[in-house]
């Protein structure tokens, strides 16, 4: 899991990089709470809001640390005012 989330920090302010999350990841990680708020995150940031918000209600559920939460709390506000 801490590999999974270092990928996943690397990569947060890498567009292109994160596009291709999905193939370095199976459903079922992406959808691990931690794992899908930064997947969500990541979503909101390319535009995709229908499928952040699926991801930012999972990673809701996340234990997170307070700077991961603010950033999650701005993707779901980015999603909330489109």
């Amino acid at each position: 899991m801490q590999k999974l989330h270092e990928k996943l920090r690397s990569i947060a302010g890498d567009v292109e990089k994160a596009s291709q999350l999905p193939g370095d990841f199976s459903e079922t990680e992406l959808e691990r709470p931690q794992i899908a708020a930064y997947y969500g995150v990541i979503l909101a940031g390319s535009g995709d809001f229908p499928q952040a918000a699926k991801f930012l209600d999972l990673g809701a559920k996340a234990n997170l640390l307070p700077e991961e939460g603010k950033l999650l709390e701005k993707a779901q506000l980015t999603i909330a005012r489109r």
